[in-house]
């Protein structure tokens, strides 16, 4: 990623650096690439560069730079060991954060914090982070680290300069089987709300990526190029209007797991609306 790299160092050359990103998809790129912004930022040698040997890059590049502070769902069972099956960001990491962050830089220039996988974010916590993002403190940086756009509260996506990367592919049996989950209830709900995520997500991926093929039969910007004939194929079987309300039907249904609703009402609705299509 490069031009992204390149993006940060003009935006730091020229001053226009933003109190918060969103880094959607790229996973362990991503998360490198956010590494990468905090020592450009921080590096004792040269602003904007990253030397490799001052005490900030060194430190940032092993996760211990005390103007560093990363939230995560493993952070959350580390601290909270009767707990260890959350499978979602809490109010509580939030407000950690929040507090962390409007404290003056022990050493730094910035403080940075890290939101990693914030489509597992509750909705008191979106709604804790929102506040942040309205009022950023001076000398702070954000990255919000998530799948998609989408499964996010809109609201903090258009507070954030979004950056893109590439997605994983996903394994033919991977897509087969959560498509067929989406089509049996009772499967479903013996699984976590974590998995409820994955299933859904990986669901809308495969159907955004029919939708694009049936729009301009493009094969560069699919999720999942390597299936290009099996998507050409369920293209043909489905109107587009079928395949938009197919993903609008499993989105709403993202969002309401993401809220915390009851299960069996959210998935119930969900067959019912697939059914319809």
């Amino acid at each position: 990623m490069k031009r992204v790299i390149e993006g940060f160092k003009e935006a730091i050359r020229k001053n226009r650096v933003g109190h918060s990103y969103l880094f959607v998809g790229g996973n362990e790129e991503a998360r490198k690439i956010g590494i990468k912004f905090a020592q450009m930022l921080n590096c004792e040698q040269k602003e904007g560069e990253i030397c490799g040997s001052c005490y900030s890059c060194q430190k940032l590049d092993a996760l211990t730079h005390p103007d560093l502070e990363i939230i995560s769902v493993d952070e959350f069972r580390e601290e909270n060991k009767e707990n260890r099956r959350s499978d979602s960001l809490k109010i509580e990491q939030i407000r950690k954060l929040k507090t962390w962050i409007s404290l003056k830089p022990y050493c730094a220039r910035y403080k940075i914090g890290f939101i990693l996988d914030a489509q597992l974010l509750t909705e008191e916590a979106s709604n804790a982070l929102l506040k942040t993002l309205e009022e950023p403190p001076i000398h702070s940086l954000l990255i919000i680290f998530a799948d998609s756009t989408y499964s996010l509260v809109p609201t903090i996506v258009s507070r954030c300069q979004i950056i893109r990367f590439p997605a994983g592919q996903v394994k033919t049996e991977d897509i087969h089987s959560a498509l067929t989950l989406l089509q049996d209830k009772e499967a479903l709900l013996s699984k976590s709300r974590l998995e409820w995520k994955e299933i859904l997500h990986t669901g809308l991926r495969w159907w955004r990526d029919i939708l694009i093929f049936k729009l301009c039969a493009e094969s560069k910007v699919l999720f999942n190029k390597e299936k290009i004939e099996l998507i050409r194929k369920e293209s043909e079987r489905y109107s587009l209007e079928q395949v938009k309300r197919k993903m609008e039907v499993l989105e709403k249904s993202y969002n309401l797991i993401n809220r915390n609703l009851n299960p069996k009402i959210v998935f119930a609705n969900m067959l019912e609306g697939l059914k319809d299509v």
